[in-house]
């Protein structure tokens, strides 16, 4: 979570603190568009779980996202949280 008051946090993405499990959720601003956030974190090898893969209704907006920490190591996790600073900074500041 301190990674994330880093990097992610001053540019504008908010997210739920924890105190176990296994991911984090995270909320983008409304304009911007989570399925294309995704898509462009997945090409800077970045792999997070669009929100609205956790919802019945596809209709419903949805500007979340989720983060694993269980999986990846502590190295790419911070790799991770720093490129989603770093797209956050450059398509939402």
């Amino acid at each position: 979570m301190s990674l994330l008051d880093e990097y992610v946090v001053p540019n504008g993405i908010t997210y739920n603190k924890i105190e176990g499990g296994l991911f984090i959720w995270c909320d983008l601003p409304e304009h911007v568009d989570m399925l294309d956030f995704c898509k462009k974190l997945t090409e800077r090898k970045v792999c997070v779980v669009p929100g609205n893969a956790f919802l019945t209704d596809g209709d419903l907006p949805c500007h979340s996202f989720r983060i694993n920490f269980s999986t990846p190591t502590d190295e790419d996790l911070t790799r991770g949280i720093k490129e989603i600073g770093k797209l956050a900074k450059e398509t939402i500041s």
